[in-house]
């Protein structure tokens, strides 16, 4: 349902009849709802549910991009989702490369207050993973007004 008090029931069920082994389960349904309060829901279950697990993090890769590309909103959930996407592409090349594609993807489309985070979350992927495909290149900057020999 879309309506708030429906909603708010279905989490606090969810809440009361948690079964932990039912986590991963729990995430990847919430991960599919269209409205931004299930969204965040389901970024609380994030690192119990999904950390580790690669092909899992494949699953739910619609909604990252879903979380990531909400324009002056969820802001929790985005700094969440960034979060734990930089976290497991630091263990795995795989979710980097996912990572990598995600970000390279957001970086174009999104406001300019979240600009300055991905280009530091590619930045950092590539430090990690030079070999990864991303729009970044690095220039150094010329020397000026310096003098050789002279301190």
């Amino acid at each position: 349902s879309t309506r708030d008090d429906v909603q708010r029931l279905g989490r606090d069920l969810l809440r009361e009849f948690f079964k932990e082994e039912q986590g991963e389960s729990y995430l990847l349904k919430l991960s599919q709802h269209p409205t931004r309060n299930a969204q965040l829901f389901a970024s609380e279950f994030l690192q119990n549910h999904a950390a580790g697990k690669p092909l899992v993090i494949r699953q739910l890769n619609q909604y990252f991009v879903t979380v990531l590309s909400s324009v002056n909103q969820a802001r929790v959930a985005k700094d969440r989702v960034l979060s734990f996407l930089l976290t497991e592409a630091a263990k795995d090349k795989d979710v980097a490369t996912q990572v990598s594609e995600l970000l390279e993807r957001q970086s174009v489309t999104v406001a300019i207050q979240d600009k300055a985070g991905l280009i530091q979350a590619m930045l950092s992927l590539k430090q990690q993973y030079p070999d990864i495909k991303l729009p970044l290149s690095a220039i150094p900057l010329p020397v000026r007004g310096a003098q050789q020999g002279v301190m």
